[in-house]
């Protein structure tokens, strides 16, 4: 029981969590409708900012602040879709990964609410004074474990719905289902909008639990992590994604006993699973 309720082992649970649900509300976008966005990171960074600059600066809970930041990462994430959906292959990625540079870019000169590259300090979902140090971790764990839950329970609902068939559809062959009257830019707005704001929450709760956050959050480094781990747990499965966030981040913090030597070895062991898995662990699986 010491051992599952070490403060160390509850964080590494509670990142592993926090990267489940980015790679899972990512893989809405790539793997339902297979076109593959890259500025997922920069909408975690944009939550975990809003829902920051409202309790700092107008000293909103919490509670007010995390839904207000839902609400902006589906805002932004439908204009955005509005303005590149239409776009497809190359053009569509360098159009997000530019909006994600450009993002970044903005939060690391901005000095005066941001405080730019140095970070902002943000105020915890509890105070220090209020409980232990692992009955706060065990609290956060559930709180991210719901959101996940409830995630995966949405999106198995979505696949099984007439939804999810039509954007099955778009994904196997979009004109084909255009001319059978499939609405698909809606949809694929629709599907854009959602991932985006549930990045966003994630990003607001990930942002509070540390107490600090930076432009790095939306760095095309997290954003390619995201990537690598929703490809090995396997694209557009329903649990792929969780499998990856959670073994990838476990397995990264497994490494760190080799020092300087676990990044190698960490790659080491991504790319074997891609030689031998290019599908991802649950990939090929009805």
């Amino acid at each position: 029981m010491e051992t599952v309720f070490n403060p160390y082992i509850l964080h590494v649970g509670i990142i592993g969590l926090y990267y489940a649900i980015l790679a899972s509300s990512w893989n809405v976008v790539a793997g339902m409708t297979g076109f593959a966005t890259y500025s997922h990171a920069a909408f975690a960074s944009l939550g975990a900012y809003v829902s920051a600059l409202i309790t700092l600066y107008f000293g909103l809970p919490i509670l007010i602040s995390l839904p207000l930041a839902f609400f902006c990462g589906a805002l932004f994430g439908g204009l955005l879709g509005k303005l590149s959906l239409r776009l497809n292959g190359t053009y569509l990625a360098l159009v997000t990964l530019a909006f994600s540079e450009l993002f970044r870019l903005f939060l690391t000169n901005e000095d005066q609410w941001t405080r730019g590259a140095l970070g902002l300090k943000v105020p915890l979902l509890w105070s220090d004074s209020e409980n232990g140090v692992v009955a706060q971790k065990i609290a956060a764990l559930m709180i991210f474990g719901v959101v996940l839950v409830s995630l995966m329970i949405f999106i198995r609902r979505v696949r099984r719905s007439r939804t999810g068939l039509h954007l099955r559809a778009i994904l196997s062959d979009e004109l084909a289902a255009a001319s059978l009257g499939v609405q698909t830019e809606k949809l694929r707005v629709w599907v854009f909008s959602a991932s985006s704001a549930v990045a966003s929450l994630a990003g607001a709760l990930y942002g509070h639990y540390l107490g600090l956050i930076s432009p790095e959050m939306g760095s095309l480094s997290q954003m390619f992590l995201i990537l690598a781990m929703t490809i090995l747990g396997g694209m557009g499965t329903w649990l792929g994604p969780v499998i990856g966030a959670l073994g990838l981040e476990i397995l990264s913090e497994g490494l760190r006993d080799f020092g300087q030597h676990h990044v190698f070895l960490y790659a080491l062991v991504v790319l074997l699973v891609f030689r031998w898995r290019p599908q991802g662990l649950l990939g090929g699986r009805r």
